[in-house]
């Protein structure tokens, strides 16, 4: 299981999603789906490279109240987002 360091911890990532190629709504339609099998405080990183996902994703997840822990530009064109599961 991947582990990401947040504020000096490791945290595993409880799923790993790859919606690179794949255009709104379906990034947002895999993180949902993935963060319905996770239990709360689990975290979710999906990669994508939809430009309008780093916009889409903020506010998905302030109307879900799930936690955007991070929104990082990838390799190339893509966006890497770590989400907490509320």
């Amino acid at each position: 299981m991947k582990e990401i360091e947040i504020e000096g911890k490791k945290i595993p990532v409880a799923s790993q999603i790859d919606a690179v190629g794949l255009f709104c709504p379906v990034p947002i339609v895999k993180l949902k789906l993935a963060l319905e099998k996770l239990k709360p405080g689990e975290i979710a990183e999906i990669v994508a490279d939809d430009p309008g996902f780093p916009e889409d994703v903020i506010a998905w997840c302030k109307e879900t109240h799930n936690h955007l822990l991070s929104l990082n530009q990838g390799d190339e064109n893509s966006f890497v987002v770590r989400v907490e599961k509320s």
